[in-house]
């Protein structure tokens, strides 16, 4: 699942901003190489919100790992669900 803002741009009425948060990704749809353990700075903005601005990766590279790990787990055991079902339904 995707969580997905827009915003308009500060200095550019005219333009947004959008911004993406992948909740759960169970669908295995971008490579594990892809994904990475991040930072994030904590902004309250004036409104009482909180905005989270994406530092980039952590410097714990086993954090990353252990997260890319997870992924290809789950894909796996996906995969292995439907296999199963595929077989009781033969």
């Amino acid at each position: 699942m995707v969580l997905e803002v827009e915003m308009p741009h500060p200095d550019n009425p005219a333009m947004k901003q959008r911004g993406r948060v992948y909740v759960c990704d169970l669908a295995g749809t971008e490579p594990a190489g892809d994904i990475f353990y991040a930072n994030y700075q904590r902004i309250l903005l004036d409104d009482g919100t909180l905005e989270y601005k994406l530092l980039g990766p952590n410097q714990d590279n086993n954090k990353t790992k252990e997260l890319q790990e997870q992924g290809n787990d789950t894909i796996i055991m996906m995969m292995m669900i439907m296999m199963m079902q595929l077989i009781v339904m033969t």
